[in-house]
């Protein structure tokens, strides 16, 4: 069952990387995300993570994957994209 981790209030993506075979035809649209600010929710399901970002305006949905949390940046590394995120409000639910 997936369940909500944690919420942050205040996060921007500094980062998209493509790290699949996947034709950048498809995956590109993933750079526009970078620069991108709002609500970030992470979820876990098993020993996988996958994350919301809610930006006011879009709704973003990553896959799931491996989750790494050190000091204010969020790195979700699913099949095909490593998303990196830089908590600017510190006040985690």
């Amino acid at each position: 069952m997936t369940r909500l981790l944690k919420v942050y209030e205040e996060v921007k993506i500094i980062s998209v990387e493509k790290i699949s075979d996947m034709s950048d035809e498809d995956w590109k649209w993933r750079n526009g995300l970078v620069g991108r600010i709002g609500t970030l929710y992470l979820y876990k399901r098993a020993q996988l993570y996958s994350a919301v970002l809610d930006t006011g305006t879009h709704i973003f949905y990553t896959g799931r994957g491996l989750l790494d949390i050190e000091n204010d940046i969020i790195v979700l590394r699913t099949r095909n994209t490593e998303y990196k995120y830089m908590i600017l409000n510190e006040d985690a639910n």
